[in-house]
């Protein structure tokens, strides 16, 4: 027995001094956010801010709300403010995904598929801006600056044209797509109306891509509030770059930036919540957001209506998506193809 007692208080000294150097190099490694899978990521901002998942702040800094504020699962959702006449950034307050090299799905891949998902709520006085359009998602593109290639539009981005949601897109194979953004032209734009836009309620999007910068090897699926309205656009989306694009989030008005373009407004306020991404063929149950077409809290008091202001003299926008020839509006629950412009 007493040899028993000296090996088992042996055993117990070498096992505390091991799991205190264990412990030190845990202290010592650097920290990330853990994700629950490595394929699934979701932002609820209930954590009462975005950075540990990784979305950076560009442009003018977003805001988290809480309720009585409109929120659509859990306690807190994403403000997204933007005043084109007070804020430091007249035209972008938005978060992009290239916060954390940690991030699984911080820069897409061609040729994969992924899922992307947002809930957003648009206040009752949200007027439709009818000169103007409102990007509230979009893949960005990271151009190959070594051979001198610029910033391009998005290659996809998800807005408000007017009183509709829609979707547009842009695909180029070339190596180099442009080298000067008073330039730009693309081998195949296309468009897409998603129906009327509600406000006071809660509206959730899905998204599945594969993104290919060659013709008819992408695709696109969209669901709207659980109904699938877009089946499988199979044409391609994409820029032949060496790095992948990533996703931002919030709103950007490319004809608010200096040069006053003309507008119907002058301020905006939208809510986001529910964002999820991720990787896979069959992802929609793990991504799709549990809100939408839910009524909202009382209206929101600080987004009263602004008269619209005198229109200024026209100015180019590099950014403005080139308008479609002909945009063709849903008149079934499933939209087979998107409408397609080819560039000359």
């Amino acid at each position: 027995m007493p040899l028993s007692a000296n090996l088992y208080r042996s055993f117990q000294q070498r096992f505390n001094a091991a799991a205190t150097i264990f412990a030190g190099i845990l202290c010592a490694l650097p920290v990330y956010p853990v994700w629950a899978d490595e394929e699934i990521v979701k932002t609820g901002f209930e954590t009462g801010e975005y950075e540990s998942t990784g979305w950076r702040q560009s442009g003018n800094d977003p805001q988290i709300a809480r309720a009585p504020e409109p929120v659509c699962r859990g306690e807190f959702s994403l403000k997204i403010p933007l005043d084109r006449n007070k804020d430091k950034v007249s035209f972008r307050t938005e978060l992009s995904l290239v916060g954390n090299e940690a991030h699984p799905l911080r820069n897409l891949e061609y040729d994969n598929d992924y899922w992307f998902a947002l809930s957003i709520y648009l206040p009752r006085s949200w007027r439709p801006d009818n000169k103007s359009i409102d990007i509230l998602a979009q893949l960005h593109g990271v151009p190959d600056t070594d051979q001198g290639e610029v910033y391009r539009n998005p290659m996809f981005n998800f807005h408000i044209r007017g009183d509709e949601w829609a979707v547009a897109t842009k695909r180029d194979s070339r190596r180099v797509t442009a080298t000067d953004q008073a330039k730009m032209e693309y081998e195949e734009y296309g468009f897409q109306s998603l129906g009327k836009t509600e406000t006071g309620k809660w509206t959730s999007f899905v998204f599945r891509f594969r993104l290919s910068y060659r013709e008819n090897e992408g695709r696109i699926d969209v669901w709207k509030n659980g109904t699938k309205i877009v089946d499988n656009y199979s044409r391609g989306v994409g820029y032949n770059d060496k790095k992948g694009p990533y996703w931002k989030i919030g709103n950007y008005k490319p004809d608010w930036k200096p040069g006053h373009e003309p507008s119907d407004v002058s301020r905006r306020l939208h809510y986001v919540d529910e964002v999820s991404s991720a990787v896979g063929s069959d992802r929609y149950s793990d991504v799709a957001p549990r809100c939408g077409s839910r009524s909202s809290q009382p209206p929101v008091t600080d987004d009263k209506p602004t008269p619209p202001e005198p229109e200024p003299a026209p100015a180019p926008a590099e950014d403005r998506q080139p308008p479609p020839s002909a945009e063709t509006k849903p008149s079934t629950p499933v939209i087979k193809n998107l409408v397609i412009e080819r560039q000359n």
